[in-house]
């Protein structure tokens, strides 16, 4: 009887200690990397939509040498913009995101990245949605910074 007791007790042991370890070592890391997946794809949305907006309103108010946030105008802004996303969204650096032989430190340095652009993106979609109201507002056809 304390053969079964022993043979039971090891067995549920390792299968908590395996639990464990699935846990810390391949499903966290797995969330995390599908996470960071999904912010890169969620920053390179946002950063097609802003230009295309930005576009869209510099065209509709004739504002590209308008001022438009931090001394940019409006054209110079979506320049910054579309070298950005040539630059920062490519499949390229999707794939290292996604690849299992990517090393930590890369990994962090892009997360850190990302992260910022997205605070900066949603920088500039906040300016051109206080832009765009100021405008109805007023019944400008340019751009009030």
């Amino acid at each position: 009887m304390t053969n079964y007791i022993t043979f039971f007790s090891v067995l549920a042991l390792s299968g908590i200690l395996y639990s464990i370890y699935y846990s810390n070592y391949v499903f966290v890391p797995k969330m995390k990397k599908l996470k960071m997946v999904q912010e890169f794809r969620y920053v390179s949305n946002l950063n097609s939509d802003l230009i295309a907006a930005l576009k869209n309103y510099a065209a509709e108010f004739n504002a590209e040498n308008q001022i438009f946030l931090h001394g940019l105008t409006f054209g110079s802004m979506i320049s910054s913009l579309e070298k950005l996303r040539e630059k920062s969204y490519t499949t390229d650096i999707l794939k290292t995101l996604k690849s299992q032989e990517t090393n930590k430190s890369i990994l962090c340095n892009l997360l850190i990245d990302i992260r910022h652009q997205i605070e900066i993106h949603h920088e500039v979609k906040d300016s051109l949605s206080r832009i765009k109201r100021n405008t109805e507002r007023s019944g400008l056809n340019y751009a009030a910074a």
